[in-house]
């Protein structure tokens, strides 16, 4: 199981009806009962891995305001090439997470924006070209 914890996907045992046959590998094989205990830990130590995700949780959602967001730090003209100067990670988390902050960089604004304002993606031209 250990095995299955680090990341192995296939598990290779000889298999056998009855140990009392003395095949020639009966002696290290797995009978019905022992093969599915196998399996049953198997899949067990797997589930307990867990799935990775970084996606808020909805227990999260009334906390959200406690984490940073990108936030301007001037007033800007629309059409406006943010530069790091620009934008800060400051509370409260209503804008675009700090992790987006070298994908914010460079873009253009889409209006003009006023000190203090979060960023979305609609603050910035072409923003849905992020996603493709």
């Amino acid at each position: 199981m250990a095995a299955v914890a680090l990341g192995v996907c296939v598990i290779e045992k000889h298999f056998s009806l009855s140990r009392a046959d003395k095949g020639s590998d009966s002696e290290f094989s797995l009978e019905p009962d022992d093969l599915e205990c196998l399996c049953r830990d198997a899949k067990d130590a797997w589930l307990s891995l867990g799935k990775p995700g970084f996606e808020r949780q909805r227990a999260e959602e009334g906390s959200k305001v406690f984490r940073r967001s990108l936030c301007f730090v001037k007033d800007l003209p629309a059409n406006h090439g943010i530069t790091p100067e620009d934008i800060r990670r400051i509370l409260p988390g209503t804008g675009l997470a700090p992790k987006y902050f070298d994908q914010v960089v460079d873009r253009p604004l889409s209006q003009a924006v006023k000190r203090g304002m979060s960023i979305q993606w609609d603050t910035m031209i072409d923003s849905k070209a992020l996603f493709f």
